[in-house]
């Protein structure tokens, strides 16, 4: 009897299907801004358009993604600090357009206030650079499997303390030798909402683009010779709410039981964030 109750059911489910077409509405043009200020660095602020979820970029065109000939300024303690835009040229038909300012250094307390014209539109954010948390130390151990032919593999570890008061933030990036530094593949930032007060002895896996090929044999390992800086950043919570948000909506992309996630921002006006960096680095050469 259930074995024919299966087979109605299945019969009465095909017979009823029928293709559904919706039609997703077009969004609202907005500007989104990746920014950023670290203690001992200059800005850098990037501004494209969002874009359909749906919609495919075509790299030949990629050039108009990015909003360029826009006004952008910070304003610190009073004072206004134009940003100039900047072409970094990435291949022989796009650049990738970026706006700083060299005579703005980030310091460690200070706030910064972006404001954004362009079309006119206005956008505005606020971030202050925090304390950073000092490293206590850094090293590496074999891959666990280093008898199975991964013996040139090696783990990173790191020590720190965090402070004894509630709320602290913290994203982490990993260079590799002259490489730019990158952020986690599959999570970057942190709180201490459970450990709150103690020191960490954690490992910290290789930062990686998610242009980069996916090779899991080798995935969050270095390996034998090369030269490691480990950064780690403390944040503001509206930042760091930013970044896990769109932390979770990345893991979650293709998953059709997955639940949608609404990406953080602090920008007035726009979509994105502008993000105060108080960051500690440290260097260890991973020796054979």
């Amino acid at each position: 009897m259930v074995r024919y109750l299966i087979i109605l059911s299945f019969i009465l489910l095909t017979a009823c299907s029928k293709e559904i077409t919706i039609n997703m509405p077009i969004p609202e043009t907005k500007i989104v801004v990746e920014g950023s200020i670290e203690n001992g660095s200059p800005p850098l602020v990037m501004l494209t358009y969002n874009q359909p979820y749906f919609s495919s970029i075509d790299l030949q065109n990629l050039d108009t993604l990015f909003v360029k000939g826009a006004d952008v300024s910070i304003e610190l303690e009073g004072v206004n600090y134009p940003l100039t835009q900047l072409s970094i040229p990435v291949d022989a038909q796009n650049n990738i357009y970026i706006y700083t300012s060299f005579s703005l250094i980030g310091e460690i307390g200070k706030t910064y206030s972006l404001i954004v014209s362009k079309e006119n539109k206005i956008l505005r954010a606020t971030t202050t650079i925090p304390n950073p948390v000092d490293i206590d130390s850094l090293y590496w151990l074999p891959h666990p499997k280093f008898d199975e032919g991964n013996d040139s593999l090696a783990s990173l570890h790191a020590i720190f303390q965090d402070p004894d008061s509630m709320g602290n933030y913290y994203r982490y990036f990993t260079k590799r030798n002259s490489e730019d530094y990158k952020s986690g593949y599959f999570g970057s930032v942190w709180d201490d909402l459970v450990f709150n007060g103690q020191k960490f002895d954690v490992p910290f896996e290789r930062g990686m683009n998610r242009t980069e090929e996916f090779d899991p044999s080798t995935y969050s390992y270095f390996w034998k010779g090369d030269t490691v800086c480990l950064k780690i950043s403390s944040l503001e919570k509206s930042t760091f709410s930013f970044w896990r948000t769109l932390e979770q909506d990345i893991g979650s992309n293709g998953n059709p039981f997955g639940i949608p996630t609404k990406v953080m921002t602090n920008i007035e006006g726009g979509l994105g964030v502008w993000c105060g960096y108080g960051s500690s680095v440290d260097t260890i050469i991973i020796q054979d």
